[in-house]
């Protein structure tokens, strides 16, 4: 009798099993190596329609990044916080002179220095704040080159006021005050100061180019030098708290500032033995504000120009105190409030006694209002109106101002070149 015809084959028992047509006829051999066994056979799937359809959507993305390509791009909206900053600097931990550049985390930098840190800066732009931590005292930040012109610090332009006020922790300016925000004293040299604060009006926050902050800022001075304070809510703002601390400017230009319409060039603050120096500064004149604003008892004014652009002050000592005024031009305008001020809103710092001498007064066509709380001497003041003009002194707070009298019609000079850029 035939053999059945062989049906099928197995391996999956580890031996070879046949079947055969016959159900009750099978043959099983052993398998006496691994490699004697066939592969299994590979199962194919059809998958050409899911292919199909990838092909078709990388055909479609093309199609619209080529659209995307040709169109006008859509300005984004700035964001409320900082611009990404810089990778952290490699500074040392306790470093006590560093020169760095924009590629640079300053804020990173300071962190880590040591007491009376020396810091130079590449030239460039730097859209950062700086926090100066207390118990840093005689810290120094100036430019390579010496000049303002070649590094910027900028803030951007801060948030509004009611962001900051809200605690936003999104601010461009370090704790929501400043470009370059301090708890203690040192020395600025050589750069541009610019964007510390927005233009919100509602409300004057104290945001500010330079801040000497929270009452650490003590029994020292802070210096500024051939600096350039421009375009800020305030130029430099002074804690309240701040006490026996002194503020002196050396050739510095206070360009544009009061950005909000309300603040000022300067606005410091400072109780017991604080005063404020400015010595050859040129101020045209705040957007709005005042130029040179104090809380401060003692103030004292060497030469430099002083401007008005619209009702601000030269100076103002709005609590009174000493204040002495030495050489300068003094540029008023034909409109706004008094120019001069001492004890405009209190005496609490002091009566309010002034001292000028050997200066130049152009006073516009105006009648110009010195208002003086205390005693006023004027010694060797030339006092000029414009020529065809009709200006007259007075003092608002009815005393006499000795020394401040009309003498002539001299037009008032044009304004001079930066002086922060003067060698």
């Amino acid at each position: 009798m035939p053999n059945p015809a062989i049906t099928n084959i197995d391996f999956s028992t580890g031996a070879a099993v046949l079947y055969t047509a016959d159900p009750k006829i099978k043959y099983t051999f052993p398998i006496v190596g691994k490699d004697q066994v066939p592969p299994a056979r590979a199962i194919i799937v059809d998958n050409s329609a899911r292919i199909d359809a990838i092909l078709a959507a990388i055909a479609d993305l093309k199609t619209t990044v080529a659209s995307m390509a040709t169109s006008a791009p859509v300005a984004a909206a700035p964001a409320p916080g900082p611009a990404p900053l810089p990778p952290t600097t490699s500074a040392p931990s306790g470093w006590t002179s560093l020169t760095l550049s924009t590629t640079d985390n300053l804020r990173a930098a300071i962190g880590v220095a040591a007491k009376g840190f020396k810091l130079l800066l590449m030239p460039g732009i730097y859209k950062q704040c700086i926090h100066i931590p207390s118990g840093l005292d005689g810290w120094t930040i100036s430019s390579t080159t010496g000049k303002a012109a070649d590094v910027t610090l900028d803030g951007q332009g801060g948030l509004t006021v009611a962001q900051n006020n809200s605690g936003s922790g999104a601010t461009r300016l370090a704790y929501g005050k400043g470009v370059i925000h301090a708890g203690c004293v040192g020395t600025l040299t050589g750069v541009t100061v610019t964007g510390g604060g927005t233009n919100a009006t509602d409300g004057h926050d104290g945001q500010a180019g330079v801040y000497m902050d929270t009452g650490e800022a003590n029994n020292g001075t802070v210096t500024l030098n051939h600096c350039i304070i421009t375009k800020n809510q305030n130029g430099v703002f002074g804690n309240t708290q701040n006490s026996n601390i002194n503020y002196v400017f050396n050739n510095c230009d206070f360009i544009d500032n009061s950005v909000d319409g309300g603040s000022h060039d300067t606005y410091l603050n400072g109780q017991n033995n604080s005063s404020a120096t400015f010595n050859n500064c040129l101020a045209p004149g705040s957007e709005f504000g005042n130029n040179f604003k104090t809380r401060i008892a003692k103030v004292t004014m060497n030469g430099g120009f002083h401007g008005t652009q619209h009702a601000n002050r030269w100076v103002e000592l709005a609590d009174g105190g000493m204040c002495d005024i030495h050489k300068g031009i003094f540029v008023g305008n034909d409109a706004g409030q008094n120019v001069f001020g001492n004890g405009t809103e209190s005496t609490t710092r002091g009566p309010g006694n002034t001292t000028w001498d050997n200066s130049d007064i152009y006073l516009g066509n105006r009648a110009a209002d010195f208002c003086n709380a205390g005693t006023f001497t004027g010694t060797n003041l030339r006092v000029h109106a414009n020529p065809g003009g009709n200006s007259s002194v007075f003092n608002s707070k009815n005393v006499a101002l000795t020394g401040l009298v009309v003498t002539d019609t001299a037009a008032a000079p044009a304004l001079p070149a930066t002086v922060a850029m003067a060698a």
